[in-house]
Protein backbone atom coordinates (compact mmCIF):
# COMPACT_ATOMS: atom_id res chain seq x y z
CA UNK A 1 0.00 0.00 0.00
CA UNK A 2 1.23 3.47 -0.77
CA UNK A 3 2.05 5.89 1.81
CA UNK A 4 -0.22 8.92 2.87
CA UNK A 5 1.66 11.33 1.19
CA UNK A 6 1.36 9.74 -2.05
CA UNK A 7 -1.36 11.74 -3.11
CA UNK A 8 -3.70 11.56 -6.27
CA UNK A 9 -3.03 14.92 -7.22
CA UNK A 10 -0.30 17.66 -6.62
CA UNK A 11 0.00 18.31 -2.66
CA UNK A 12 -1.97 21.53 -2.71
CA UNK A 13 -4.69 20.78 -3.82
CA UNK A 14 -7.95 20.83 -1.82
CA UNK A 15 -8.55 17.91 0.67
CA UNK A 16 -9.40 17.25 3.89
CA UNK A 17 -7.23 14.12 4.99
CA UNK A 18 -9.35 14.20 8.88
CA UNK A 19 -12.96 14.13 6.88
CA UNK A 20 -11.71 11.23 4.68
CA UNK A 21 -10.35 8.96 7.50
CA UNK A 22 -13.66 9.69 9.63
CA UNK A 23 -15.11 8.26 6.55
CA UNK A 24 -13.23 5.29 6.69
CA UNK A 25 -13.50 4.84 10.59
CA UNK A 26 -16.75 4.86 10.14
CA UNK A 27 -17.53 2.03 7.97
CA UNK A 28 -14.94 -0.26 9.85
CA UNK A 29 -16.88 0.43 13.38
CA UNK A 30 -20.32 0.52 11.92
CA UNK A 31 -20.71 -1.71 8.68
CA UNK A 32 -24.68 -0.97 8.72
CA UNK A 33 -23.70 2.92 7.66
CA UNK A 34 -21.39 1.49 4.31
CA UNK A 35 -24.75 1.57 2.22
CA UNK A 36 -25.23 5.14 2.91
CA UNK A 37 -21.47 6.01 2.24
CA UNK A 38 -21.53 4.39 -1.10
CA UNK A 39 -24.50 5.38 -2.39
CA UNK A 40 -22.71 9.28 -2.05
CA UNK A 41 -18.66 8.52 -2.44
CA UNK A 42 -16.85 6.87 -5.05
CA UNK A 43 -12.92 5.98 -5.10
CA UNK A 44 -11.67 8.91 -6.84
CA UNK A 45 -13.86 11.27 -4.11
CA UNK A 46 -10.74 10.35 -2.06
CA UNK A 47 -7.00 12.30 -2.44
CA UNK A 48 -4.96 10.29 -0.19
CA UNK A 49 -4.45 7.08 -2.23
CA UNK A 50 -4.27 4.78 0.94
CA UNK A 51 -7.37 5.78 1.45
CA UNK A 52 -8.67 5.54 -2.02
CA UNK A 53 -7.47 2.06 -1.68
CA UNK A 54 -9.21 1.15 1.59
CA UNK A 55 -12.33 2.34 0.27
CA UNK A 56 -12.10 0.27 -3.28
CA UNK A 57 -11.45 -2.53 -0.86
CA UNK A 58 -14.89 -2.07 1.43
CA UNK A 59 -16.28 -1.56 -1.87
CA UNK A 60 -15.40 -4.85 -3.12
CA UNK A 61 -16.43 -5.92 -0.29
CA UNK A 62 -19.67 -4.80 0.55
CA UNK A 63 -20.73 -5.85 -2.91
CA UNK A 64 -20.57 -9.46 -2.68
CA UNK A 65 -21.50 -8.91 0.94
CA UNK A 66 -18.65 -9.82 2.77
CA UNK A 67 -18.61 -8.80 6.71
CA UNK A 68 -16.72 -5.46 7.02
CA UNK A 69 -14.54 -4.38 9.98
CA UNK A 70 -10.67 -3.96 10.82
CA UNK A 71 -9.88 -7.40 10.26
CA UNK A 72 -11.73 -8.38 7.58
CA UNK A 73 -10.88 -5.49 5.81
CA UNK A 74 -6.64 -5.90 6.76
CA UNK A 75 -7.65 -9.35 4.90
CA UNK A 76 -8.70 -8.28 1.84
CA UNK A 77 -5.93 -5.70 1.70
CA UNK A 78 -3.91 -8.45 2.19
CA UNK A 79 -4.92 -10.47 -0.60
CA UNK A 80 -5.00 -7.80 -3.16
CA UNK A 81 -1.54 -7.00 -2.58
CA UNK A 82 -2.05 -3.72 -0.31
CA UNK A 83 -0.75 -5.01 2.81
CA UNK A 84 2.46 -3.63 4.22
CA UNK A 85 3.97 -3.10 7.82
CA UNK A 86 1.96 0.14 8.78
CA UNK A 87 -1.28 -1.01 7.56
CA UNK A 88 -2.87 -2.72 10.82
CA UNK A 89 -1.47 -0.07 12.91
CA UNK A 90 -3.09 2.81 10.13
CA UNK A 91 -6.54 0.84 9.87
CA UNK A 92 -6.82 1.21 14.13
CA UNK A 93 -5.63 4.71 13.75
CA UNK A 94 -8.93 4.92 11.58
CA UNK A 95 -11.23 3.26 14.11
CA UNK A 96 -9.45 5.21 17.06
CA UNK A 97 -9.60 8.50 15.69
CA UNK A 98 -13.35 7.91 14.59
CA UNK A 99 -15.33 6.82 18.41
CA UNK A 100 -18.79 7.34 16.92
CA UNK A 101 -20.40 6.64 13.09
CA UNK A 102 -23.25 9.27 13.89
CA UNK A 103 -22.00 12.14 12.34
CA UNK A 104 -20.53 10.14 9.27
CA UNK A 105 -23.01 11.95 6.28
CA UNK A 106 -21.04 15.48 7.69
CA UNK A 107 -17.87 13.49 6.93
CA UNK A 108 -18.65 12.68 3.27
CA UNK A 109 -19.88 16.35 2.71
CA UNK A 110 -16.63 17.68 3.12
CA UNK A 111 -14.74 15.17 1.37
CA UNK A 112 -17.30 15.64 -1.38
CA UNK A 113 -17.00 18.86 -1.07
CA UNK A 114 -13.39 18.71 -1.73
CA UNK A 115 -13.36 16.02 -4.71
CA UNK A 116 -15.29 18.71 -6.49
CA UNK A 117 -12.98 21.58 -5.73
CA UNK A 118 -10.16 19.46 -7.06
CA UNK A 119 -12.31 18.62 -10.42
CA UNK A 120 -13.49 22.15 -11.45
CA UNK A 121 -9.08 23.00 -10.64
CA UNK A 122 -8.74 20.60 -13.01
CA UNK A 123 -11.06 21.53 -15.17
CA UNK A 124 -9.85 25.41 -14.92
CA UNK A 125 -6.36 24.49 -15.51
CA UNK A 126 -7.51 22.24 -18.94
CA UNK A 127 -9.60 25.41 -19.84
CA UNK A 128 -6.37 27.71 -19.02
CA UNK A 129 -4.42 25.27 -21.19
CA UNK A 130 -6.27 25.29 -23.96
CA UNK A 131 -6.90 29.17 -24.55
CA UNK A 132 -2.63 29.34 -24.15
CA UNK A 133 -2.10 27.08 -27.05
CA UNK A 134 -4.70 28.55 -28.79
CA UNK A 135 -5.74 26.23 -31.43
CA UNK A 136 -9.10 27.03 -32.06
CA UNK A 137 -11.74 29.70 -32.48
CA UNK A 138 -13.56 31.59 -29.06
CA UNK A 139 -16.15 29.90 -29.82
CA UNK A 140 -15.34 26.53 -30.34
CA UNK A 141 -12.87 27.29 -26.53
CA UNK A 142 -16.27 28.05 -24.78
CA UNK A 143 -18.23 25.26 -25.61
CA UNK A 144 -15.50 23.02 -24.97
CA UNK A 145 -15.17 24.74 -21.34
CA UNK A 146 -18.81 24.64 -21.00
CA UNK A 147 -19.15 21.12 -21.84
CA UNK A 148 -16.30 20.56 -18.99
CA UNK A 149 -17.87 22.16 -15.94
CA UNK A 150 -21.23 20.78 -17.14
CA UNK A 151 -20.03 17.53 -17.01
CA UNK A 152 -18.66 18.00 -13.12
CA UNK A 153 -22.35 18.94 -12.03
CA UNK A 154 -24.18 16.49 -14.11
CA UNK A 155 -21.38 14.05 -12.19
CA UNK A 156 -22.72 15.48 -8.63
CA UNK A 157 -26.19 15.01 -9.38
CA UNK A 158 -26.06 11.75 -10.93
CA UNK A 159 -23.67 8.99 -11.21
CA UNK A 160 -25.33 8.41 -15.20
CA UNK A 161 -25.53 5.01 -17.16
CA UNK A 162 -22.79 2.85 -17.86
CA UNK A 163 -22.26 0.01 -20.18
CA UNK A 164 -22.00 -3.69 -18.98
CA UNK A 165 -17.96 -3.74 -20.52
CA UNK A 166 -17.65 -1.20 -17.49
CA UNK A 167 -17.86 -3.61 -14.90
CA UNK A 168 -17.68 -7.03 -15.73
CA UNK A 169 -13.88 -7.81 -15.28
CA UNK A 170 -14.74 -7.79 -11.54
CA UNK A 171 -17.97 -9.61 -12.24
CA UNK A 172 -15.36 -12.23 -14.32
CA UNK A 173 -13.05 -12.38 -11.67
CA UNK A 174 -15.41 -13.11 -9.25
CA UNK A 175 -17.08 -16.07 -11.47
CA UNK A 176 -13.98 -17.61 -12.02
CA UNK A 177 -13.84 -17.85 -8.50
CA UNK A 178 -16.89 -19.41 -7.96
CA UNK A 179 -15.82 -21.31 -11.38
CA UNK A 180 -12.61 -22.79 -9.27
CA UNK A 181 -14.81 -24.28 -6.45
CA UNK A 182 -16.79 -26.39 -9.15
CA UNK A 183 -19.49 -24.19 -9.02
CA UNK A 184 -21.18 -24.91 -5.46
CA UNK A 185 -20.91 -21.61 -4.04
CA UNK A 186 -23.20 -18.44 -5.03
CA UNK A 187 -21.63 -14.44 -4.47
CA UNK A 188 -24.60 -14.27 -1.60
CA UNK A 189 -26.85 -15.69 1.04
CA UNK A 190 -28.15 -19.00 -0.36
CA UNK A 191 -31.68 -18.99 -0.05
CA UNK A 192 -32.17 -22.70 0.72
CA UNK A 193 -33.62 -23.31 -2.99
CA UNK A 194 -30.95 -24.38 -5.17
CA UNK A 195 -33.26 -23.40 -8.42
CA UNK A 196 -33.43 -20.27 -6.82
CA UNK A 197 -30.13 -19.53 -5.95
CA UNK A 198 -28.72 -20.92 -9.54
CA UNK A 199 -31.12 -18.31 -11.12
CA UNK A 200 -30.59 -14.95 -9.16
CA UNK A 201 -26.78 -15.85 -7.73
CA UNK A 202 -27.61 -15.69 -3.81
CA UNK A 203 -28.99 -13.23 -1.95
CA UNK A 204 -27.11 -10.14 -1.97
CA UNK A 205 -27.01 -6.61 0.13
CA UNK A 206 -29.25 -3.84 -1.99
CA UNK A 207 -31.02 -6.38 -3.78
CA UNK A 208 -34.96 -7.25 -3.46
CA UNK A 209 -35.99 -10.86 -5.26
CA UNK A 210 -39.73 -10.59 -5.82
CA UNK A 211 -41.18 -14.29 -6.32
CA UNK A 212 -44.33 -14.49 -8.50
CA UNK A 213 -46.44 -17.83 -9.36
CA UNK A 214 -49.84 -18.37 -10.54
CA UNK A 215 -52.76 -19.61 -8.24
CA UNK A 216 -52.27 -22.87 -8.99
CA UNK A 217 -48.31 -23.14 -7.30
CA UNK A 218 -48.31 -22.89 -2.99
CA UNK A 219 -45.39 -21.52 -1.34
CA UNK A 220 -44.92 -22.57 2.25
CA UNK A 221 -44.19 -20.55 4.84
CA UNK A 222 -40.42 -21.82 4.94
CA UNK A 223 -39.89 -20.16 1.59
CA UNK A 224 -41.71 -17.30 2.56
CA UNK A 225 -39.32 -16.91 5.07
CA UNK A 226 -36.07 -17.76 2.99
CA UNK A 227 -37.09 -15.66 0.16
CA UNK A 228 -37.93 -12.54 2.48
CA UNK A 229 -35.67 -9.35 1.61
CA UNK A 230 -36.34 -6.09 2.99
CA UNK A 231 -37.16 -3.03 0.35
CA UNK A 232 -34.53 -0.84 -0.82
CA UNK A 233 -34.12 1.42 -3.74
CA UNK A 234 -33.44 -0.63 -6.44
CA UNK A 235 -33.86 -0.80 -10.20
CA UNK A 236 -35.54 -3.77 -12.13
CA UNK A 237 -33.03 -6.13 -14.39
CA UNK A 238 -34.94 -9.09 -15.37
CA UNK A 239 -36.91 -11.62 -15.46
CA UNK A 240 -35.62 -15.23 -15.26
CA UNK A 241 -38.52 -18.59 -15.66
CA UNK A 242 -37.80 -20.48 -12.23
CA UNK A 243 -40.18 -23.32 -13.74
CA UNK A 244 -44.12 -23.88 -15.08
CA UNK A 245 -46.16 -20.65 -13.54
CA UNK A 246 -43.52 -19.36 -11.82
CA UNK A 247 -40.77 -16.38 -12.18
CA UNK A 248 -38.11 -14.39 -10.27
CA UNK A 249 -37.73 -10.78 -10.70
CA UNK A 250 -34.13 -9.96 -9.59
CA UNK A 251 -33.78 -6.76 -8.89
CA UNK A 252 -30.33 -5.16 -8.49
CA UNK A 253 -28.39 -1.99 -6.13
CA UNK A 254 -25.74 -1.96 -7.43
CA UNK A 255 -23.52 -2.17 -10.95
CA UNK A 256 -21.52 -5.39 -10.52
CA UNK A 257 -25.11 -6.87 -9.20
CA UNK A 258 -26.76 -6.05 -12.31
CA UNK A 259 -24.07 -7.50 -14.25
CA UNK A 260 -24.26 -10.58 -12.56
CA UNK A 261 -28.22 -10.88 -12.81
CA UNK A 262 -27.38 -10.11 -16.48
CA UNK A 263 -25.12 -12.85 -17.37
CA UNK A 264 -27.01 -14.95 -15.64
CA UNK A 265 -30.11 -14.40 -17.66
CA UNK A 266 -27.99 -14.17 -20.76
CA UNK A 267 -26.88 -17.65 -19.92
CA UNK A 268 -30.23 -19.04 -19.56
CA UNK A 269 -31.29 -17.52 -22.97
CA UNK A 270 -28.29 -19.15 -24.85
CA UNK A 271 -28.66 -22.78 -22.91
CA UNK A 272 -32.33 -22.03 -24.39
CA UNK A 273 -31.62 -20.71 -27.85
CA UNK A 274 -33.21 -17.63 -26.83
CA UNK A 275 -29.77 -15.24 -27.19
CA UNK A 276 -30.74 -11.76 -28.24
CA UNK A 277 -28.49 -9.46 -29.64
CA UNK A 278 -29.46 -6.19 -27.30
CA UNK A 279 -27.14 -4.15 -26.13
CA UNK A 280 -27.28 -3.15 -22.44
CA UNK A 281 -26.90 -0.37 -19.98
CA UNK A 282 -27.30 -0.12 -16.16
CA UNK A 283 -27.78 2.80 -13.86
CA UNK A 284 -25.60 2.25 -10.41
CA UNK A 285 -26.40 4.62 -8.32
CA UNK A 286 -29.01 7.55 -8.16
Amino acid sequence: MANNTDALLTPSMPHSPQAEQAVLGSMLIDADCVKDVMDKLQAQDFYLRTNREIFETIYHMFVYSQPIDGVTVAGELEKNGLYNDNTRSYLLQLMEVTPTSANVMEYVRIVQDKSLMRQVAQAAGSITAMVQEGGGAAGDMLEAAEQQIYAIRRGRSAQGMVTVGMVLGDVMSQLAELSANGGRTVPGLSTGLSAVDAKINGMNKSDLLLIAMDGGDAVSHEERRLLASPGRKLAVICKSDLSDGAAAFALAGNENRAAHTILTERRNRLTHGKMDGRSTSISPRA
